[in-house]
């Protein structure tokens, strides 16, 4: 797979990135992207929880030494608007 976002900084950010958009993700459809996350945060020892309702929430312990700091929330959609032009033929599963 070539990769488009090479070059970008700070890469590892940009590969993550060029991952996730592999991955289609309508409203209502969003278990390939769900499944990535719950399994990416799993290979990198987070703590992850997934409910019924697909909620994710992924824990990533303190860097050494911040362990005192007030933590961070990060909350975003997984899902995506799909729009395609009328004459355009495309299947967004």
């Amino acid at each position: 797979m070539t990769k488009v976002l090479s070059g970008l900084s700070p890469q590892p950010v940009w590969d993550i990135f060029e991952e996730i958009c592999h991955y289609p993700r309508p409203s209502k459809k969003e278990e390939k992207i769900a499944s990535f996350i719950v399994k990416w945060a799993a290979d990198h020892n987070f703590e992850v929880k997934k409910d019924a309702l697909g909620n994710i929430v992924v824990r990533k312990p303190a860097t050494p030494g911040m362990e005192n700091r007030i933590p961070v929330a990060i909350q975003g959609h997984i899902d995506m608007v799909c729009v395609k032009e009328s004459h355009v033929e495309h299947d967004f599963d």
